[in-house]
């Protein structure tokens, strides 16, 4: 099949599974304009029509993308990029974003992404003891607190780990 072929057969995809979400959120039609939003936000979204939204200059669809565990790495990796902290703060707050999108953000200029990466249980070690030398006192606190549960949350597995094998 040529590629001509392959973008028909995947916007038919795309459109039936417009339509389907729609019938599901009892929506009128796949054009309806609240379906973006939805379908950007559901983390049961393919990733490969979560990725046509990455052009969008709509910040809240934007927002809805960066926070959802499900769309693609490359479109991550663009958003941390992008001009509005709100879009890279959603992006900070993603548990399955992967640790390169995430490191990239330890130095953004916004002290609230700093501090959601901070924040996060879910940011590299890494990320979190670069933090632990940030400017800002909060970021630094908030990064070390978060280190500390991490570690707590590991001694209590390996503890737990022991108890069950020694049973």
């Amino acid at each position: 099949m040529n590629s001509s072929g392959q973008k028909n057969n995947s916007f038919e995809l795309f459109h039936k599974y417009s339509e389907r979400l729609a019938a599901k959120w009892g929506l009128n039609s796949a054009s309806d304009p609240h379906l973006p939003a939805i379908i950007t936000s559901d983390p049961n979204t393919p990733r490969k029509f979560l990725a046509l939204y990455a052009q969008s200059t709509e910040k809240d669809i934007l927002e809805r993308l960066a926070a959802n565990p499900n769309t693609p790495d490359d479109v991550l990796m663009g958003l941390a990029d992008h001009y509005d902290s709100a879009v890279r703060t959603a992006l900070a707050n993603n548990n399955c974003a992967p640790d390169k999108v995430i490191e990239s953000l330890v130095e953004d200029e916004s002290v609230n992404v700093r501090f959601t990466v901070a924040s996060n249980p879910h940011s590299s070690k890494r990320a979190l003891k670069a933090l632990e030398r940030d400017c800002n006192p909060y970021v630094v606190r908030r990064a070390s607190k978060t280190l500390n549960r991490i570690s707590a949350l590991n001694n209590e597995a390996v503890e737990e780990k022991k108890i069950a094998t020694n049973r």
